[in-house]
């Protein structure tokens, strides 16, 4: 089924440009204060299976984390690209961009899809028009959810996603090209890479009457990543062969390395060391926290994501290949592939248990 908010149920979407909107749900906000919190599966808990967006087939694929085995191709809307989980580990998802590049004509994607992960299915979808090209998406520890549109430069923020099918702020980012986006854990603050305008945009998302901070972060920003302590916010410059560290609270630079080349993704190591996939070289670079680089990984084919596993030495990396490939960091080896269906994208670890 899906869900489409009305201008009547979503107030006036009219005033979206100049100012956030907020729908009143101070009941709703009151109560899940008051309960107690939920037991949550984290990313420690025992995955078996991962979930990974095939873009090129329009296809949520799920397969065995260790036999590689197909347990279910989910169809999504058309160039679905990034996902999310919820905490505890039940429910993606999946922002529909609906264009093949950002280039490409057209209004792009409004829906996202919410997915069952026990039971393989698609439970219901939501429509977020009047927002379009829906590219970065984030969860916080209390499992709201955040969508950004890149065409509109708007944050879209619900607070149950799993029972509410209305929004309950929007939130301008006031950029061009909004494109990625990084959250920290309360939800709170969002730094969002603005790949046309150059910009690194950060952002309260609780209260967007405060003035957002923008700096300049190179030609194209577009990965990014948060420190484990959140004091520092890396951004990958992907045509400018470059990745900066900057101050969270007040973007000021701290550190800055050259990428040979470019790179699409960065993650960052429960150590805080910084992993980078770089499309040019088809490879894996690592960096200390203070960016000085420290070793290269090779790979098949170029990496398009990178996945953090339960295993912190390890990592799982898509690849244009349609490959999966899970990555010992310290001895740098391949432990082992899993083949996808065409355009390998974002993944997700979760413990299925059928």
């Amino acid at each position: 089924m899906t869900h489409q908010f009305t201008r009547r149920r979503f107030l006036a979407l009219s005033s979206l440009s100049a100012v956030a909107v907020a729908v009143p749900a101070l009941t709703a906000r009151a109560a899940t204060q008051q309960q107690p919190a939920a037991p949550v599966a984290t990313r420690e808990t025992y995955a078996n299976a991962v979930a990974v967006v095939q873009k090129a087939v329009c296809s949520l694929g799920v397969y065995d984390f260790v036999s590689g085995k197909s347990l279910a191709q989910i169809p999504l809307p058309e160039q679905s690209h990034e996902l999310v989980m919820t905490p505890d580990r039940r429910y993606a998802f999946v922002a529909q961009y609906g264009a093949k590049k950002w280039a490409a004509p057209g209004v792009g994607g409004n829906l996202i899809t919410m997915v069952d992960m026990q039971k393989l299915k698609v439970v219901k979808t939501l429509d977020l028009t009047p927002w379009h090209r829906l590219h970065g998406i984030r969860m916080d520890k209390h499992g709201r959810l955040f969508v950004l549109s890149e065409s509109s430069s708007v944050l879209i923020r619900f607070d149950n996603p799993v029972d509410k099918d209305e929004p309950d702020a929007a939130i301008p980012v006031n950029g061009v090209r909004s494109h990625y986006f990084v959250l920290n854990d309360e939800g709170s603050r969002a730094w969002i890479t603005d790949t046309l305008s150059g910009l690194v945009i950060a952002v309260n998302t609780e209260d967007p009457s405060v003035p957002v901070q923008k700096l300049l972060a190179g030609k194209a920003p577009e990965g990014s990543c948060l420190s484990p302590d959140e004091k520092t916010v890396y951004v990958v410059d992907r045509y400018g062969d470059a990745i900066k560290a900057y101050d969270s609270e007040t973007l000021k630079t701290r550190y800055s390395a050259k990428t040979q080349g470019e790179s699409v993704r960065a993650a960052a190591l429960q150590d805080g060391k910084i992993l980078l996939a770089n499309a040019a070289r088809k490879s894996l670079l690592l960096f200390s926290p203070d960016l000085t680089f420290q070793k290269e990984i090779f790979l098949p084919a170029s990496p398009t994501a990178i996945t953090l596993t339960q295993n912190a030495g390890q990592v799982l990396t898509s690849t244009e290949d349609d490959k999966l490939t899970l990555v010992d960091i310290a001895s740098s080896q391949l432990l082992r592939t899993i083949s996808t269906d065409k355009g390998a994208d974002a993944s997700v670890l979760f413990h299925y248990q059928g």
